[in-house]
């Protein structure tokens, strides 16, 4: 977690807002299948009962290589983040399972997305 994003969490950011996570994970091409499965089918239902809500799974076309998986998560704020990676962090089957999909990847990444509030976003 970056500086601004941990900074955010412990401060309570500005008001409730809907914050948008975005994960990326680069497969190994024989595992994109089962990456799949422990994603959506033991992940998923955990990940929904902390208050995370799936907002969209893609996956790049079979012809790349290496395959990528992208979710998009949502979640109510950042103390509901906070909350939700704190449960996470207290539970062995979330661990488990996050290791099972580490080692399904290549690598993987993490992306905090917030909107653009058009009337600070413009140049003035």
């Amino acid at each position: 977690m970056s500086k601004a994003v941990a900074g955010a969490v412990v401060g309570g950011g500005r008001g409730r807002r809907v914050i948008h996570v975005l994960d990326v994970a680069r497969v190994h091409g024989e595992s994109l299948d089962r990456y799949l499965q422990v994603l959506l089918e033991e992940y998923l239902p955990g990940a929904r009962q902390r208050g995370l809500r799936l907002e969209g799974v893609w996956r790049t076309p079979p012809e790349v290589e290496p395959p990528s998986v992208t979710v998009l998560w949502a979640v109510d704020g950042w103390e509901d983040w906070a909350r939700a990676r704190s449960l996470a962090s207290l539970d062995a089957a979330v661990a488990a399972c996050a290791r099972r999909l580490r080692e399904l990847c290549i690598d993987s990444s993490r992306q905090f997305l917030l909107p653009v509030d058009s009337a600070t976003a413009a140049p003035r």
